[in-house]
């Protein structure tokens, strides 16, 4: 048989380079081998080999090969035999003839041929038809086809003809040629394949009826292997473009993706194929879609082909309206799936690490999708309500959720909004029937969303639009939810995140609510928060109404209702602000009380005394004492100076907060002490003699710096009965 393919070879080459078609040599060569492997198509290997080269031959300028000879009737079962035909003479340079090539058949095949008449090969109408050698090629390789499929595998691996075609698109030059014979082949081995089933020509486990499956599975993994990246739409073509797709080439697209040594390549062209199939090919669509979606959640996979198999079910898939439904679907089922109760509890840090982390596989096309649907967003945060008070693992899928609203909130508030996405999630409060549901679920799904809201607020540096509207209606939900609306009740702590967000005015509608229910620890976060935008020297916004300042924050606290909020808590707040430094500074604590005692020249003492809040003296000695250096000459010069003018000896508690005041400022121990001066100075008589009574040190200082201010003549604002007091006459006027 090698000599016989050998002689065949010689003959096709030397009938091309006779017929002036040299360029054609490469793809005459593949003719040639599809040929040779036609040798194992049937029981009577020459004379299947000797009709292929047959055809071939005829196609290239011979019109015959030995006894057999291209007709134009039907099949050469039914033909009439005719005698054997003359053989051409020898070509011209010593080249091989048909004549020579005949001869050399072994003694076997010539005995049978004297034996029985000779064929008369049937000329296919692709080859009356076409001229071109694309034409040629597929009509050989058409009847090569079917002897692939009668043949059958009974080796169990890939046909000669499979195994051929696959060289056949290895070369990148000829590959597209190749595909598109290799198409051709399939239709030809399926047609072959249905006969057979149909005409119960062959049992259900014949080997033959799996000869096209064999060689579409040989034909994908050529390509797989040898395709470039901007090739891969011939892949796409050949299992779009196949008769039949078996579950075994679904199988093989999935393992393109979940090998472990799977390229990125294999894994691109894999899970491209199976969202094509779904897209295109309705028959395949049920099977592709499962196993895409599968992938997303599979643990024998690797990280980076869930995560694309996440990207493409989330923006291809669910983009398709046939395909949406099942995709929802399929994350519901495995988001619910993942809070049911397993009756397990993992023991120690890495079985707790390795529950999570299968928690979050299960989850995560659950949570890719609420980026697209937002009512999605209530079912992933009822299901992991659900959880609530379990003592097995299905209590991760709690930290799971959480763990993902930090990734997830920038996507929603993006694409649909902070308010919309707070009005939508708040719906997560009721049972999918719609009743209130129990304490424990409650309170988790309360928490849950208390971290969207988190999330979506961010580090606070910066106003978001609707952050504020959304938290105060996700508030009112809580509050409908508990059934016990109020307005100062702890539903407050949903407006604390968005604090950055909201107005002066609405937070200081919201700051008695604040006071009364949350700790120190979380007012100085809220206060960080709520003056965040303003110190960010990024994001100032014009407009006193528009952000909140620190110096803002203080005056408001002085402004709190006692009625509301009692005294004492409201001192405990002004000593939070003071306790933050690098917020709260001697700056803003100067700002405060210049605002706070301005209170302007209308109407008389008594009505500006009363403008003035009840803690100013006491925020004013804290200020003092928590930067001296800053704030004394400031407190001295102009705070107590403008009270003087106020007559506040008038108003027992703001007068016995001066007194204090002075008192401070007179320490020997300090510096600036002698800037209290002007106002002590500026007293009546009675008022400096009861202030010298509560602060004796302050006389001796007081009366050296009087002296001083006579001998320079420099008594403006020196009331001259209080120098009396102090033992010194004012000078004669000129």
């Amino acid at each position: 048989m090698d000599a016989v393919y050998r002689q065949a070879r010689a003959l096709l080459e030397s009938a091309a380079l006779a017929s002036g078609k040299e360029e054609k040599v490469s793809k005459i060569a593949l003719l040639v081998e599809l040929c040779a492997a036609a040798r194992l198509a049937c029981d009577e290997h020459e004379g299947t080999a000797t009709r292929a080269l047959g055809v071939a031959a005829v196609i290239l300028g011979a019109p015959k090969f030995g006894a057999f000879e291209l007709a134009d009737g039907a099949d050469a079962r039914h033909g009439a035999p005719r005698a054997a035909c003359a053989q051409p003479p020898s070509a011209p340079g010593g080249r091989p003839t048909l004549k020579s090539s005949a001869n050399a058949l072994s003694d076997a095949h010539a005995r049978r041929r004297r034996a029985r008449p000779p064929l008369r090969v049937a000329a296919p109408p692709e080859l009356r038809r076409a001229k071109r050698l694309y034409a040629t090629r597929d009509a050989v390789v058409s009847r090569l086809a079917r002897f692939e499929v009668d043949r059958g595998d009974v080796e169990g691996g890939p046909g000669a003809v499979a195994a051929t075609l696959a060289r056949a698109v290895a070369d990148k030059k000829g590959r597209r040629d190749g595909v598109e014979l290799a198409l051709r082949v399939l239709f030809e081995a399926y047609a072959r394949e249905r006969a057979l089933v149909n005409g119960d020509a062959c049992a259900a486990d014949d080997p033959r009826r799996r000869a096209y499956d064999g060689a579409l599975l040989t034909l994908l993994a050529a390509l797989r292997d040898g395709l470039e990246s901007s090739e891969r739409a011939l892949f796409t073509d050949v299992v779009l473009g196949a008769p039949r797709l078996p579950g075994a080439a679904v199988d093989f697209l999935v393992r393109c993706c979940d090998a472990n040594d799977a390229p990125a390549a294999g894994v691109a062209l894999g899970l491209t194929a199976l969202r094509d199939l779904a897209f295109h090919r309705p028959s395949a669509r049920g099977a592709c879609l499962a196993r895409c979606l599968d992938l997303t959640r599979r643990a024998d996979v690797a990280a980076e082909v869930r995560e694309k198999a996440v990207r493409l079910a989330s923006n291809q898939l669910w983009a398709r309206p046939s395909l949406r439904d099942a995709v929802v679907a399929h994350a519901t089922a495995s988001v619910a799936g993942a809070a049911k109760p397993t009756g397990r509890k993992a023991e120690g840090d890495d079985e707790r690490a390795a529950a999570l982390e299968g928690v979050r596989r299960e989850l995560a096309l659950g949570v890719a999708l609420c980026v697209k649907d937002v009512s999605l967003v209530p079912v992933l945060l009822r299901n992991a309500a659900a959880t609530a008070g379990r003592a097995d693992d299905s209590v991760l899928v709690q930290e799971a959720v959480a763990l993902e609203l930090p990734r997830l909130a920038p996507a929603l508030a993006t694409l649909h909004g902070p308010e919309p996405t707070l009005a939508t999630a708040a719906q997560a409060l009721k049972s999918e029937a719609g009743d209130a549901v129990d304490a424990d679920r409650s309170k988790a799904t309360e928490a849950l969303l208390l971290s969207l809201l988190e999330a979506l607020a961010g580090p606070g540096t910066k106003r978001t639009p609707g952050l504020w509207d959304g938290a105060a209606k996700l508030r009112e939900a809580v509050q409908a939810s508990r059934a016990a609306a109020s307005a100062s009740d702890d539903t407050v702590r949903f407006l604390v995140p968005a604090l950055g967000s909201a107005s002066a005015a609405q937070f200081f509608d919201a700051l008695p609510a604040l006071l009364l229910h949350l700790d120190d620890a979380a007012l100085a976060a809220a206060f960080r928060r709520a003056v965040a935008a303003t110190l960010s020297a990024t994001n100032k916004v014009s407009g006193a109404a528009a952000t909140l300042g620190a110096a803002e924050l203080v005056v408001g606290l002085h402004g709190v209702d006692d009625k509301v909020v009692p005294v004492k808590r409201v001192t405990e707040a002004l000593n939070v602000c003071l306790a933050a430094r690098d917020v709260f500074g001697a700056l803003c604590l100067r700002d405060a009380l210049d605002k706070m005692t301005d209170v302007g020249t209308d109407g008389d003492d008594k009505a500006r005394l009363a403008k003035l809040p009840q803690l100013l003296m006491r925020t004013c000695i804290l200020a003092v004492k928590t930067y001296p250096a800053q704030l004394s000459s400031f407190v001295a010069s102009t705070v107590l100076v403008r009270l003087v003018k106020m007559k506040v000896w008038t108003h027992g508690a703001l007068w016995k907060g001066f007194m204090m005041c002075c008192g401070l400022l007179a320490s020997p121990t300090e510096d600036h002490s002698h800037t209290c001066f002007a106002a002590a100075l500026a007293l009546p008589a009675p008022q400096l003699s009861h202030l010298l009574k509560l602060a004796p040190k302050l006389k001796l200082p007081l009366k050296r710096h009087a002296e001083k201010l006579i001998k320079a003549r420099d008594l403006g604002g020196v009331n001259p009965p209080s120098l009396k007091l102090l033992g010194l006459e004012a000078p004669a006027a000129n």
